[in-house]
């Protein structure tokens, strides 16, 4: 069996190194990246479909609304408070259905 030459052992400890650090540090990031972008295009989606869904109330009951709105233009006020109360429910459910630090410290075991 040959004897290495400390050249060859300083090398072989730098290609281990830059290995281990690719596969501890680069590719978690890699992955991340990736859940991060699936987080950001879900928000947006998500976020998207509560507008369009605010904006469908409102015009449900500028056209289909129950009789107080005779369109005399007193009450128009109406549907625009309710489409704000709408956001303002969105906002408190998702205000107490987001994921605390403080649980996620106790679910894990």
């Amino acid at each position: 069996m040959a004897e290495r030459t400390p050249a060859q052992e300083i090398d072989e400890l730098r290609d281990l190194i830059v290995g281990y650090a690719k596969q501890e540090a680069v590719d978690p990031l890699k992955n991340l990246g990736r859940w991060v972008g699936y987080g950001v295009a879900g928000a947006l989606l998500i976020g998207a479909g509560v507008v369009c869904a605010g904006v469908a109330l409102l015009r449900f009951l500028q056209t289909s609304g129950p009789e107080w709105a005779d369109g005399s233009g007193h009450s128009v006020w109406v549907g625009y408070l309710v489409q704000i109360i709408f956001y303002a429910l969105v906002i408190v459910i998702a205000w107490f259905v987001r994921g605390r630090p403080e649980d996620e410290a106790k679910r894990t075991p």
